[in-house]
């Protein structure tokens, strides 16, 4: 494994190995991409004519995705960064590498572990739990024993990522909470935080979304490199934080007023 971490959406951390794959594919690449483009933009794309027509070098594009770039990025690390709303002694139990798990218990336990002057009363605890969607089992499933990131560093003025930084608890708190009150009460609780990550690019579908991010900018589809969200176990002992970052923090207040590209 390297030393430095990817960034999906920027070419220069790629690995030597992975740069030279990429330029020996490239004219594959473009040609798939241009021909994509050709399709997507026909005169009239949902015409018979159009929905058979396929891009001939789709299986060639797909063949180096799966067979050849995710295999190398097996043995990588890609950089994640998590938003959240998190108070002093959160933030220093995850810089020392303690993850927040996602369940109803941990959500109880913390709203009851809430520092004296963010202490909610039994009732507005109850009502949080009993509104959270991780009561709904299909957001559980989605929801649980997950720590979601996004592949690249966003502003904090963003859409995607605002109510996750005006929130305490992000949307297992906040998201279907009925009670406007208790919605303001949560954003005086703690202070915004990013938190800087890397992960390992092991299973498939993390490993096929850095690939495909990584060849979209290499090739310049997406001028800015656009982000992906993936998430990963706190279970499991192979997610690093490398830095909570928070006002004052250079990272943070850079990426306070910057507009997302």
């Amino acid at each position: 494994m390297t030393n430095q971490p990817i960034d999906a959406w920027d070419v220069p951390t790629y690995p030597k190995n992975i740069l030279e794959l990429l330029a020996n594919t490239k004219p594959v690449l473009d040609a798939y991409y241009l021909r994509k483009t050709e399709l997507d933009n026909a005169d009239d794309p949902d015409s018979s004519s159009a929905i058979v027509r396929e891009n001939e070098l789709a299986v060639r594009f797909h063949s180096f995705i799966e067979d050849d770039l995710m295999r190398c990025l097996g043995s990588e690390r890609i950089r994640g960064w998590h938003y959240c709303r998190l108070t002093d002694q959160e933030t220093q139990a995850m810089e020392n590498g303690t993850l927040i798990s996602a369940s109803k218990a941990s959500l109880k336990q913390r709203l009851e572990n809430l520092p004296e002057e963010f202490r909610l009363s039994g009732q507005d605890i109850e009502l949080i739990c009993a509104q959270s969607p991780l009561n709904d089992e299909q957001q559980r499933k989605v929801r649980s024993h997950r720590f979601f990131m996004v592949s690249k560093p966003l502003a904090l003025v963003d859409p995607s990522v605002r109510p996750l930084t005006t929130y305490w608890g992000g949307e297992i708190t906040y998201f279907w909470l009925q009670s406007e009150c208790l919605k303001e009460n949560l954003s005086t609780i703690g202070a915004p935080r990013i938190v800087e990550c890397h992960v390992p690019v092991r299973g498939t579908h993390l490993a096929y979304r850095a690939a495909i991010s990584i060849v979209e900018t290499y090739c310049k589809v997406s001028q800015a490199g656009s982000p992906f969200d993936f998430h990963a176990s706190p279970k499991g002992k192979s997610l690093e934080i490398v830095r909570v970052h928070s006002e004052g923090d250079p990272v943070f207040d850079k990426l306070r007023g910057k507009e997302t590209q």
